[in-house]
């Protein structure tokens, strides 16, 4: 989701453009995006582009989204079955189109779920795009993979800089509260202009998440970093007094 080219780079690293993503794109076809295609389902089959799902109709998205928001759909709620205009691979940054295919059969999870060269068994240096282009539905670490490609295409398109809106909406009462932020992040892998960065530490990314509206909560910061090996993520929370 990256909102503003150029920006400034985090913890006093120079500035580093990244491929601009339309809104577009975060439509991504799943088994493009995640190197995976499932296999069809009833449910999958019952569901056309402009059907509109309700308490009557539930059972037509039953196994396609998770249990809370078919929850929802039970008690009363109802949503649209939209469709794609575009074609996601245009949206593709340059390292994720070259990663569909050099990247085959390349990585593999070790024991600890860490990404290692399959001809090595070791960390690499650097993955440029998605780890995973395929992945078999039937493979134990599949989900483990889907995860890994998830984060390493928010990371193939760059640094990030994107300010954003959340909104409590409640059931029956409507509006209840806004805040503003803004989420910042420098990636250390998968893009290859990452490449340039100095990484000691063996980082995968930084982040950090600033609110900046309402007064009461403003300044609240959330700092993160992630790395490419076992280590878990370490992630600092500063709440103004």
């Amino acid at each position: 989701m990256c909102s503003e080219v150029p920006r400034d780079s985090l913890n006093g690293r120079r500035r580093r453009r990244c491929h601009d993503s339309s809104r577009k794109s975060a439509g991504s076809r799943i088994d493009q995006l995640l190197g995976l295609t499932l296999p069809g389902s009833k449910a999958s089959a019952d569901v056309v582009p402009g059907d509109v799902i309700d308490k009557s109709s539930w059972q037509k998205i039953e196994g396609l989204v998770p249990e809370p928001l078919l929850n929802w759909i039970k008690q009363g709620d109802s949503i649209k079955i939209g469709e794609l205009d575009y074609n996601p691979a245009e949206f593709y940054s340059p390292a994720i189109s070259q990663s569909l295919t050099e990247n085959v059969g390349k990585y593999e999870l070790n024991k600890d779920d860490v990404i290692v060269g399959v001809k090595t068994g070791k960390l690499p240096e650097f993955i440029v795009g998605i780890p995973f282009p395929i992945i078999d539905p039937a493979d134990p670490k599949a989900g483990q993979k889907i995860m890994c490609n998830k984060c390493y295409y928010q990371y193939g398109i760059g640094n990030t800089r994107a300010p954003f809106r959340m909104e409590w909406i409640g059931r029956g009462r409507g509006f209840e509260r806004a805040i503003e932020a803004e989420f910042c992040m420098l990636v250390l892998d998968s893009n290859p202009a990452a490449r340039e960065e100095p990484n000691p530490d063996n980082e995968l990314m930084l982040s950090s998440a600033r609110v900046v509206h309402p007064p009461d909560i403003s300044g609240t910061n959330v700092l993160a970093w992630r790395y490419r090996d076992q280590r878990p993520d370490y992630t600092h929370v500063y709440v103004p007094p």
